[in-house]
Order: C-alpha cells, then structure tokens, then sequence
C-alpha cells in the first residue's frame, strides 16, 4: 500500500487596500455606481426658492397683482388643513387678523379670496416670505412663472395693469381683467391663457381597472370620429397643464361647450368619499383632485343657473350602478349609456355645431 506524503500549507495574510477619502466636487466625478445615491440623496433636499423673493421690487402690492397670480395663492391656500400643511388661517393670524374676523371669513366659500381682497396692501414679497415660513414650497414654485412673466409686462412699462382684486357684483368678487397693448380690455372669462379656444367638448373621466381605460379609449375615438371636425375634443388627462394645474383646469372648464363626465365606479367611489368626510384623502393624485375641482365648479354653476343644466352630460358604462353617481347634477340628470345610447348622445353634442 503506497502512502502520499502530505504537503505542508503555510497561512497566507491578504491585505485587502481600502481606497482613501476621495473629495467629488459635482456629480460627474463621482463612480457610475454612487450616482443612483446621490439622486435618492436629493430627494430629501428643499428646493431653492430664494430667487422668486428678487423677481419683483417690494412695493408691489396684492392690489397691484393680475389674476394669474392672485388665482394660484386662492386655489393653493384655500383647501383645509390636511397634516402639517398650513393655509390661509395661519397667513391671517401672521398679518394680525383677530380670531373672531378668522371665524367669520370660514364662512365665504373662498376665504383666500376675502383675504386678498380685503388686505391688498400687502406686499407680496412680504407675503411670499410668510408662505415659505409654512414651508408651502409647493405654492412658491407654481408662482415662479407667472411672477417672471407679469416682471415681463411690469418692465414693459404696464405697471398699471388693472388688478384681479376690483371690486364688482355680488356674484363674483374678482374682475379678472388684463391690458394688452393694442387692445381693449377683455374679460379672462373670454380667454384662454393655454390657447384652448372656446369651441370644444371636455371629456372629464377617472379609471383604474384596465377594463375601464379600454373603454375610455374606444369612447373617445368613436366621439373624435363622429365630430368630423364640427367641433375640437380634449381629453382633460391631455389638455391640463401640468405646470399650472389648477389655472388651466378652470380654463378648460370655462371655456368648454359641453363637459362630458364618464364615471366609472371608482370614479364615484371616490367622490362619494370626498363628499361624505368633506376632505380629499391624503393619497389622491393632484390631477384626480383637480377633477374634483371641476366637479364643484360644475355644482356651483348649476346653483347660478337656478338648476338649469346647459352643458353638463353624464355618460356610464354597461353594469354600472346609477345609485352610485355623485349627489347634485349628475343624480339629477339624465344619463347616457355607453354604447347602448351612443347615438342619442351624438345628436346632443353635435346637432347645434
């Protein structure tokens, strides 16, 4: 039997060199790999905002402002607390309004509005100071265009642009006028600052199944087809201006010959939430916000029209439940079903166009 003879092993020390401190001075010198870190680092930081306080000089007031501007500070403030994010209360009480004058002004539909309206004097650089104390960056960041542009007109010399805070009737408490150079003065009402045009149906929808978006889809490109050009169809998901929300979504809806509403179950399910508890929940997207918005604002037209629905037309889907429509208008009117009424509704939105 032939043995083997073992080898000896002899331990062998690895020293393993640690790379030294490396000094990166922008994100181009960092390793591809600590790049995804730095971005997620970045997230967490607050955006600078201290160029919008150096946009215009300080003597200009709230009373000086024109409607862009005024419109983003009353949509952005006017909504209740929700969290730790502040509102108009908090402005009222940094200005000095009394407690009992703050409990009234909960009363207006839009106390934001009765706060610009009724303290003009302010400065706005003072005021825009005090919203980013309540750390209300997102309202800052929307004001950035539009103080840029209205710097734009103010250094042209139309620094005497008629104001958004004017007083007028009882149904509405802003005139919202603006002065164009070779022109007289046009009501915003009558314009569109996104170039919508004034001749078009709004389509209006909420889905979240994907059997709900493919019949949203089939909708859509049977209403586009059967307009033959008579009139221009938006999609509201298409047509608002994600930079400016809030401002174009009431342009699309002051604007719009017909608004046409497809409410899906979770569409409704939604609204009957809001509308129970008198709060949007926390993780609604702006943009089904924004829907709602519309929503209230189709609401509010049918009170100052006593009831008499022009322009508003709700459309549902085979098997879906009516007792699950919004209270007000949509309850209140007829519905069309998709496609069993397809026809009718063609006669609707195109026998006047």
């Amino acid at each position: 039997m032939q043995t083997t003879k073992s080898k000896p092993y002899h331990p062998v020390d690895i020293i393993l060199e640690q790379p030294q401190p490396r000094i990166c001075l922008s994100e181009e010198d960092l390793p591809i790999e600590k790049r995804f870190y730095y971005n997620l680092l970045k997230l967490n930081t607050t955006p600078n905002v201290s160029d919008i306080f150096t946009i215009l000089p300080n003597k200009i007031t709230l009373k000086d402002c024109n409607a862009e501007i005024l419109e983003i500070l009353e949509l952005k403030l006017n909504p209740i607390v929700i969290g730790s994010m502040k509102n108009w209360e908090y402005l009222a009480s940094k200005f000095g309004i009394s407690n009992d004058l703050v409990m009234n002004m909960r009363n207006y539909i839009s106390p934001m509005k009765e706060f610009l309206k009724n303290y003009s004097h302010i400065e706005l650089n003072c005021l825009l100071k005090e919203i980013e104390t309540m750390n209300r960056m997102d309202v800052l960041i929307s004001l950035r265009n539009p103080l840029n542009n209205f710097k734009k007109h103010y250094n042209e010399g139309y620094s005497n642009l008629d104001t958004g805070l004017q007083m007028s009737s009882q149904t509405k408490s802003f005139q919202t006028y603006i002065t164009h150079k070779d022109s007289s003065h046009t009501t915003m009402d009558n314009i569109s600052l996104f170039g919508y045009g004034d001749n078009y149906i709004l389509l209006l929808h909420y889905e979240i199944e994907k059997e709900d978006k493919k019949k949203f889809k089939w909708f859509r490109g049977n209403i586009e087809r059967s307009s033959k050009d008579k009139i221009k169809v938006y999609d509201f998901d298409k047509a608002v201006d994600k930079s400016n929300i809030y401002l174009s979504s009431k342009a699309l809806f002051e604007n719009a010959t017909y608004i046409v509403c497809l409410f899906t179950d979770d569409w409704c399910n939604i609204i009957n939430s809001t509308t129970k508890n008198k709060l949007s929940p926390c993780n609604e997207s702006e943009i089904v916000k924004c829907k709602n918005y519309v929503l209230n604002l189709m609401e509010t037209e049918m009170i100052e029209n006593d009831f008499i629905n022009k322009r508003f037309i709700p459309v549902i889907y085979e098997n879906f439940k009516k007792s699950l429509l919004p209270m007000g208008w949509p309850k209140n009117t007829l519905s069309y079903q998709f496609p069993n009424n397809f026809n009718e509704l063609c006669t609707k939105l195109f026998s006047e166009n």
